[in-house]
C-alpha cells in the first residue's frame, strides 16, 4: 500500500494553519485572511484529507475525501469548514469550541483494493493500526480512519462496527467491495485566542 505524502514540519505547520482558519472564518462569517497558494509542492499536489474537530473527546465534527482531486491545502480548508459546520451528526462548532477543540488532519494515501468477499475474509486481509478501510456497496458506502483501530478490541469489532456505522446492521452486502488507505495525523490543540464575533 503507498505511504501518505511525506510532510517537512513546516509543511504540518500551514496545513494546520488552514485548517484552524478555515473555521475561524465561518464563525467570523468572512473570507479566510491573507489566503494565499504555499510555496510548497507537497501542499499543492493533489491531496485526500479528513478533518477531525474534537473537544475534550467529545466530537465536533468529521468531514472528508477519499480522492485526491484538488491541491492538499485547499482540501484540507473545505473539509475543516464542513467538519465545523455540516456534519449533520453533530451541531455546527461555537466560539467556545473553537478557543478550546483540537484540529486533527489526516492526510490520506491512495486507496488500493483489498481481496475480500466476504466479512471474514476482510477481517483477516486487514493489518490493525494502519489500515484506513472503505467499504462500497449497492447504496452503501462507509470508512473508518486508521486513527479508529485503538478504540477497537479486534480486527472484526473494527468490520462489525464500520458495517453498523453506514447502517447495514444484517451484515455482508453481496458484491460488497473493500478498500485500504494510510494516513498521517497531525494535530493543533487549543487553547487559541478568542474570535471576533460579527457586529
Amino acid at each position: 500500500m503507498p505511504d501518505p505524502p511525506v510532510l517537512g514540519p513546516d509543511d504540518v505547520d500551514v496545513l494546520l494553519w488552514y485548517a484552524v482558519a478555515a473555521v475561524r472564518s465561518g464563525l467570523e462569517r468572512r473570507p479566510v485572511p491573507d489566503i494565499k497558494v504555499p510555496a510548497s509542492a507537497a501542499l499543492n499536489a493533489l491531496g485526500a484529507t479528513f478533518v477531525t474537530l474534537e473537544r475534550g473527546g467529545r466530537l465536533l465534527g468529521c468531514i472528508g475525501t477519499l480522492e485526491a482531486v484538488r491541491p492538499l491545502y485547499e482540501d484540507v480548508m473545505a473539509n475543516a469548514y464542513k467538519s465545523a459546520f455540516a456534519d449533520p451528526r453533530v451541531p455546527s462548532v461555537t466560539s467556545e469550541d473553537y478557543i478550546a477543540m483540537d484540529v486533527k488532519v489526516s492526510v490520506l494515501s491512495p486507496t488500493e483494493p483489498i481481496a475480500a468477499s466476504t466479512r471474514d475474509q476482510l477481517v483477516a486481509e486487514l493489518e490493525p493500526g494502519r489500515d484506513g478501510v472503505l467499504l462500497v456497496g449497492d447504496g452503501f458506502r462507509a470508512t473508518f480512519l486508521p486513527s479508529v483501530w485503538p478504540r477497537m478490541a479486534s480486527a472484526a469489532d473494527f468490520v462489525e462496527l464500520l458495517l453498523r456505522k453506514g447502517g447495514l446492521d444484517d451484515g455482508w452486502l453481496p458484491g460488497m467491495r473493500a478498500f485500504r488507505y494510510a494516513a498521517s495525523e497531525y494535530c493543533q490543540s487549543g487553547p487559541r485566542r478568542p474570535i471576533h464575533r460579527p457586529g
